[in-house]
């Protein structure tokens, strides 16, 4: 499809039918970074997703590749026209224009968190997880991001107490799904990824890809904190304030008799009314950092449930 030159990057837009946008993107994601505001849609209702290939030795074989990947989609969903595929030359990252890579972010003792893009070296011993927004909230670098992984860190470290048993995390409104896979990539655990933005969930499926052994842990679901049943030996919960008070009732019961539950996305002031619904439960404040003027909070479920109804 391309042959080899001098450029940097290989700009690929795909456009097809909106019914077939998922599997656009994870087939694009397979050989190139995804890149920011990487699907849009057209006035004919057409999808187009956006990728950047890295113009080296590989990038022949990746364009073969994605040649037969689209070729096999547009047979199984029997297209009636072809796939439009464009290409494009550029000594440029398309989607930066120039504003650069975003930095590797340490978070706490044991977390990197980069862009797809990022060479930068990781600390040693330190996991490594590579994250692409796109249209969805969650790279790495938003404070709350960074106050709930420090918490998962240092819960899963025993910093505060004997570090929870194998089970399963529910990663409530998982945005970019960032929390769920570090959980996954720091300890194995298995991770229930729940978000009903259907935006949050195609970045998702993405970074299970761009991170593929934490990935291969991690069931993506769309619903809303209703359908999180349970039991969870760690609910990661970064919401706005509304969605936690409306929500609490629902993680409560998701989540198993001591366990852990890690809520951010609210401010210093916020931080009370969010967890009086746990605390009024009987639930044990064990930690809480704050980054003005945002709070984290881990809180723990006791071992004997004095529920009240709240």
């Amino acid at each position: 499809m391309a042959r080899q030159t001098s450029e940097s990057w290989i700009e690929v837009e795909i456009r097809g039918p909106a019914h077939v946008a998922g599997s656009l993107q994870e087939i694009l994601a397979r050989v190139s970074y995804a890149t920011p505001r990487g699907v849009s849609l057209g006035t004919d209702g057409c999808r187009a997703i956006r990728g950047a290939i890295c113009h080296d030795g590989a990038a022949d074989g990746k364009l073969k590749r994605l040649e037969e990947d689209l070729t096999a989609l547009e047979q199984a969903e029997g297209l009636g026209c072809p796939l439009a595929v464009d290409l494009k030359k550029t000594q440029i990252l398309p989607g930066t224009r120039g504003a650069g890579t975003p930095p590797l972010l340490s978070v706490g003792r044991r977390l990197s968190v980069a862009s797809p893009l990022s060479d930068m070296p990781c600390r040693p011993g330190s996991t490594l997880l590579r994250i692409e927004a796109l249209q969805a909230f969650g790279d790495g670098r938003h404070p709350s991001t960074v106050l709930a992984l420090r918490l998962l860190d240092g819960l899963l470290e025993g910093q505060y107490g004997p570090p929870p048993g194998k089970g399963w995390v529910l990663d409530a409104g998982c945005g970019t799904g960032i929390l769920g896979l570090a959980a996954a990539a720091l300890e194995g655990f298995a991770v229930l990824a729940v978000d009903i933005s259907p935006e949050a969930l195609a970045a998702a499926r993405l970074n299970r890809l761009h991170n593929p052994v934490a990935g291969a842990r991690v069931v993506l679901v769309r619903g809303d904190l209703a359908c999180c049943r349970g039991p969870f030996r760690i609910v990661l919960a970064n919401l706005v304030p509304s969605v936690h008070g409306g929500g609490a009732r629902f993680l409560w019961e998701a989540t198993a008799k001591g366990g852990w539950f890690i809520l951010a996305g609210f401010s210093q002031e916020q931080k009370e009314l969010v967890c009086r619904p746990y605390v009024s439960r009987g639930a044990e404040e064990r930690a809480a950092l704050a980054d003005h003027p945002w709070a984290g909070v881990l809180l723990r479920k006791p071992k004997i449930d004095r529920s009240v109804v709240i």
